[in-house]
């Protein structure tokens, strides 16, 4: 599965620093909202994890997660719009 992070544009830079692409943490002291206030959704989870002053990391290594993943959609399911409209088409996100 994948979920939806969220860090505060004042915090951004701060965790840029310290999160790395292609890499796997375990998350400490973070807040779980529904993923339901958006016009559209990175992705189907119905959670999404905000990041806190308080929240911290820990790298681990867990093979079994994939560095990228996809979920193609059918064609004709799009031209004939049948599908969840909040849900991101075409996007990448890593």
């Amino acid at each position: 599965d994948k979920i939806h992070a969220i860090v505060k544009k004042e915090d951004l830079e701060s965790w840029e620093a310290e999160l790395k692409e292609g890499k796997t943490y375990y998350m400490y002291k973070f807040k779980v909202v529904l993923n339901d206030d958006g016009q559209y959704k990175i992705c189907a989870h119905p959670f999404k994890l905000y990041f806190t002053g308080g929240t911290t990391l820990r790298q681990v290594d867990l093979a079994e997660i994939p560095l990228q993943s996809y979920e193609f959609m059918i064609f004709e399911d799009i031209a004939y719009g049948n599908y969840d409209p909040t849900k991101l088409i075409g996007g990448l996100v890593s």
